[in-house]
């Protein structure tokens, strides 16, 4: 897929950027680049314990663009196929109780 570079956004952009830019909250960014499904960076000086995380803007809208064609699935609808798994189990236990 080819994503388009807009002359307006950056090719990186710290989490509240990224908020103002697709409406993605902290949160949600911190686990997309834990899932490894958009990229980020940490930039932190050797020895130091806090530093700044950017987020790659490029791999943001190309994940938009997956889950737009229906080759990825979002984190409410995984949470919701899991709560329908659990619910038929944590049913058969109370009936049984």
């Amino acid at each position: 897929m080819a994503t388009i570079i807009s002359p307006t956004r950056p090719e990186w952009a710290d989490a509240k950027s990224i908020g103002h830019i697709f409406g993605i909250c902290k949160s949600t960014l911190y686990r997309l680049a834990d899932d490894g499904k958009i990229k980020s960076s940490s930039l932190r000086e050797r020895g130091k314990l806090r530093g700044k995380r950017l987020f790659s803007c490029d791999s943001i809208a190309n994940y938009i663009d997956r889950l737009a064609v229906g080759g990825e699935t979002t984190p409410t609808e995984c949470a919701a196929v899991s709560a329908a798994r659990r619910e038929p189990a944590m049913l058969s236990r109370k009936g049984g109780a």
